[in-house]
């Protein structure tokens, strides 16, 4: 149980080095994986100490995913900043196509 755990923190770790890295389709695998393997290990009753342990883990993937989130928003803002320019553009393009 807890090497399923150790995973599940250690590809939470890794999807942030890939947010940092603006590696956003390794990111979506990773996650893939890390949302399998929380549903596994989410579904079976904690025993004892492993919940003092698992907390302690939660708090990090928490924290984890709240950076993630944030890269992510930051990203999306930027995608929305260029798609709209590339909108701008094609309009211009268009308008100079139908004046011409």
């Amino acid at each position: 149980m807890r090497k399923d755990f150790q995973k599940i923190t250690s590809l939470s770790g890794q999807m942030l080095i890939k947010a940092r890295n603006s590696e956003w389709d390794d990111l979506l695998e990773i996650e893939s994986e890390r949302s399998a393997l929380m549903a596994a290990f989410f579904s079976k009753p904690l025993a004892g100490l492993a919940k003092h342990y698992v907390a302690e883990g939660i708090r990090l993937i928490l924290e984890t995913d709240r950076e993630v989130m944030e890269l992510s928003a930051a990203r999306r803002k930027v995608l929305r900043s260029s798609l709209s320019k590339m909108g701008k553009g094609r309009n211009a393009v268009q308008a100079y196509a139908t004046s011409v």
